[in-house]
């Protein structure tokens, strides 16, 4: 186990937005989903989920990203999966 209590290699998937509106659209989208937190770090806001990362879930949560960000062609998202990071933008 690693230090912080996480198995070696297991990490949440993360999405980082600047906008507390975006944060909390994103987090309502997917409120049922176990291991959801969402808080303001110093340089912006952050949804996590802890646990497995099935392609159903990393689906539903780019599905929500897109729909959180819907409208706002100048909002984006950094999406934090399994040591890699990806940005999606609004349309």
């Amino acid at each position: 186990m690693a230090v912080d209590g996480r198995q070696p290699g297991r990490h949440p998937l993360v999405v980082k937005v600047d906008n507390e509106h975006h944060a909390f659209a994103l987090a309502h989208s997917l409120a049922d989903v176990p291991g959801l937190d969402v808080h303001r770090n110093s340089s912006a806001w952050e949804v996590s989920i802890e646990g497995t990362k099935t392609d159903r879930l990393v689906v539903r949560v780019l599905d929500a990203v897109r729909s959180a960000l819907a409208g706002d062609a100048s909002a984006s998202a950094q999406v934090l999966l399994d040591g890699h990071e990806y940005t999606m933008q609004g349309e």
